[in-house]
C-alpha cells in the first residue's frame, strides 16, 4: 500500500511539474540587452507591413525576438541578392561596424537569387509565360551561386566576430490553392526545388554553437495562407513572430550565459 501511495504521488508530481514547468525565452535580465544584427533582404526587412517602407518595420521578425527587448540593428535592404549582401559587406563600413559588436547574427538571403535567376517573379508579374522547364533548367545556377556566397559571406563574418549566426532556410512562398492552376504549379516547384537549394547550399554552412539553422521552410509548409500576406510573397505579422520564434529556439539552444535567457511559468 505504501508503494502505491508513493507511486500515485510520483506521478502526481511529475505532472504538476510538466504543467507549470517554466518556459525558456530570449530576453534580457537586469537590463543587459543582447546586441543583434540582422542581414538579409525584404522578409527581414518586414516589406509590406507597413505604408512607410523607407525604412525596416518594427513588426519585422529581428525587432520581435525576446519580446522587443533587445538591440536591433537591421541592415536588410528590399530586393537583395546574396551576390548584392556580399557586396555591400565588403565595401560598406556600417556593416563591418555592426558584426563586430554583435552578440548574435541572423542571415536570411537567397530568396531573391531564386526568384530572379529562375525567371519565376516575372512569370509571376505576367512579363513572360510561365514555363516550368525555364525553372529547373535554371535553379541550379542560383543553387550554386548561393552556396558559394554563402561561404563568403560566413567568412566575412568570421573575419571580424565570433558571435553565433542563426541561418534561415527559404520558406515556399507559394500556397497550394486549388482553385488556381498558377498557384498549384508554383507551390508544385517550390515543393521540388526548395528542400534542395536548402539542403545543398544552407545546411551544409551549420556548425554546433557557432552557425545554427532556423527551418523556416519545415515551418511555413502548410501555413502560407496565414504566415503569407495575400497575393504576395512575403510574410504577414505572424509570419514574422513565427520566425523571431525560431531564433529564440536556437538562442535558448545555445546555452550562452552572455545571452541572459529569462525563465518564465
Amino acid at each position: 500500500m505504501k508503494h502505491s501511495k508513493m507511486n500515485i504521488m510520483l506521478v502526481f508530481i511529475l505532472l504538476f511539474g510538466t504543467i507549470f514547468a517554466p518556459t525558456v525565452y530570449a530576453a534580457n535580465v537586469g537590463g543587459k540587452k543582447l546586441k543583434i544584427v540582422s542581414l538579409g533582404d525584404s522578409i527581414t526587412y518586414g516589406w509590406n507591413l507597413d505604408e512607410d517602407k523607407s525604412k525596416p518595420s518594427e513588426k519585422a521578425f529581428p525587432n520581435l525576438i525576446g519580446e522587443r527587448d533587445h538591440k536591433v540593428t537591421n541592415l536588410s535592404k528590399p530586393g537583395m541578392t546574396s551576390s548584392q549582401l556580399l557586396a555591400a559587406m565588403e565595401l560598406d563600413t556600417d556593416y563591418g561596424d555592426a558584426i563586430r559588436k554583435a552578440d548574435i547574427i541572423t542571415l536570411n538571403i537567397g530568396s531573391n537569387d531564386l526568384l530572379q535567376t529562375t525567371g519565376i517573379m516575372d512569370m509571376v508579374n505576367g512579363k513572360i509565360p510561365f514555363d516550368r522547364n525555364t525553372v529547373l533548367a535554371n535553379y541550379p545556377l542560383a543553387v550554386a551561386q548561393l552556396k558559394v556566397n554563402l561561404n563568403s559571406i560566413i567568412e566575412n563574418i568570421r573575419s571580424k566576430t565570433d558571435a553565433p549566426i542563426i541561418l534561415y532556410t527559404l520558406y515556399n512562398p507559394f500556397g497550394f490553392d486549388p482553385t488556381n492552376p498558377l498557384a498549384v504549379m508554383l507551390y508544385g516547384l517550390g515543393q521540388q526545388i526548395l528542400p534542395q537549394v536548402n539542403q545543398f547550399s544552407i545546411a551544409p554552412q551549420a556548425k554546433a554553437g557557432s552557425i545554427l539553422i532556423a527551418d523556416a521552410f519545415s515551418a511555413y509548409d502548410g501555413n502560407q495562407a496565414a504566415y503569407i500576406l495575400p497575393n504576395d510573397i512575403h510574410p504577414t505579422v505572424e509570419g514574422q513572430v513565427v520566425l523571431a520564434k525560431l531564433a529564440e529556439e536556437q538562442i535558448v539552444e545555445l546555452g550562452d550565459k552572455r545571452l541572459k535567457l529569462k525563465f518564465s511559468k
